[in-house]
């Protein structure tokens, strides 16, 4: 199974930066630089989806590797 699952926000704190609603996480996260802006999340999402593509194309030794 090869899915990205990220839990960014969860019950005791939201850092997650919204267009429009910045007030949220300034102060649902645990501290001010502790948020994920828009650009940080396009930034992880890239990282995934390329190490998911490096995967595909290596064989399971090699993908063991690339994890740790």
């Amino acid at each position: 199974m090869s899915q990205f699952h990220w839990h960014v926000v969860d019950s005791h704190s939201f850092p997650l930066q919204i267009p429009g609603f910045a007030e949220v996480a300034e102060k649902g996260a645990y501290s001010p630089d502790m948020i994920y802006t828009p650009a940080d999340v396009q930034d992880i999402v890239t990282y995934a989806a390329e190490v998911f593509n490096l995967l595909r194309k290596t064989s399971s030794e090699e993908a063991y590797i690339i994890l740790i």
